[in-house]
């Protein structure tokens, strides 16, 4: 299950376990909990209620990628972390993505509708999360 952080933004898919004996909630970070030097006592957060779970975290649903064609949003993922860059500008007159004067461009192949010409858009907003 993922989850978000509401206060820090971090987005991780958890574990959530009730020891025998115990009613509290405790949840894990699945990456942590599956390693076997995993000290278990390090979790995320125990929680008395589902209610107080729910204070600090909340279900997380990646959002759809802007750019649907997959060849165009790994080049653009690779040339946004060549750049090391999280955001870049749409050009609609030159079908670019641009961050000053370096720019990726795509002649007749992008021209997604969704894209505002001069908007600011973030990476993962255009090529969804990183694959993990």
């Amino acid at each position: 299950m993922k989850l978000r952080n509401k206060k820090t933004g971090e987005v991780v898919n958890v574990i959530v376990y009730s020891p025998i004996g115990n009613y509290n909630i405790r949840i894990w970070n699945d990456k942590d909990y599956l390693d076997p030097t995993c000290n278990y006592d390090e979790y995320l957060g125990e929680y008395k209620t589902l209610a107080d779970l729910n204070k600090e975290w909340e279900d997380y649903t990646p959002v759809e990628p802007l750019i649907k064609d997959e060849k165009i949003r790994k080049a653009v993922r690779a040339w946004a972390e060549a750049l090391e860059i999280e955001c870049c500008m749409y050009d609609k007159g030159i079908n670019a993505f641009a961050v000053g004067t370096v720019m990726i461009n795509f002649p007749g192949k992008l021209r997604p509708e969704t894209l505002q010409n001069g908007e600011i858009y973030k990476i993962a907003e255009l090529c969804g999360e990183e694959e993990e």
